[in-house]
């Protein structure tokens, strides 16, 4: 039921910088983190794999490992682009990453964008649930006017793509499919 994917999106707590592990782990404990965290609410092909991993530090997207091992701030690295790569290019948070590192530490962004996360994701279940409520319910994205509005946005738009996808999973089929034909003129 659907009700049981929506209630899966709301329940996700991203661990706080603190709370992930500073030992060494391997690519494949990595993914394994990852997976945990995301996959009631994301498919396998949204995820992260060991080669994906490989490509975001070949592309200087994450640090690299030490001694092949993976570390706090790693993690921290993957579970933001898994997020992200959803509603942007890898280069457009490639430049995100490296512009918000100029203001903070990796500590603090992660922390700000795990809090944003839970807060836009109870947003937009609020806003949900309301629709079933006649009032004028009114809603705010909690934004920090110190230029990290791109940030919450982003969040945002990951959180509705995938209220949308899950709405539309449930969505009866149409009794004739018709196909539908992108104009690249327009």
């Amino acid at each position: 039921m659907y009700t049981n994917d929506f209630a899966n999106l709301q329940s996700i707590k991203l661990p706080r910088y603190q709370e992930l592990p500073n030992f060494g782990i391997y690519s494949e404990q990595l993914v394994d983190i990852i997976r945990a965290l995301f996959t009631t609410i994301l498919d396998d092909e949204q995820l992260i794999t060991k080669s994906m991993i490989n490509n975001y530090v070949k592309h200087k997207l994450m640090p690299s490992p030490i001694k092949k091992k993976y570390y706090r701030e790693h993690i921290a690295y993957a579970i933001v682009i898994v997020i992200l790569k959803n509603v942007l290019t890898l280069n457009e948070i490639h430049q995100g990453i490296l512009h918000e590192l100029t203001k903070d530490s990796i500590e603090k962004l992660y922390d700000y964008f795990a809090n944003q996360f839970e807060k836009i994701s109870s947003l937009v279940m609020d806003l949900l649930h309301s629709q079933n409520i006649e009032s004028d319910f009114q809603i705010g994205i909690p934004m920090n006017m110190e230029n990290k509005n791109g940030l919450s946005l982003a969040i945002l738009s990951f959180v509705t793509k995938i209220v949308t996808k899950l709405l539309l999973k449930y969505t009866p089929e149409p009794k004739q499919t018709t196909s539908i034909e992108e104009d690249d003129n327009e």
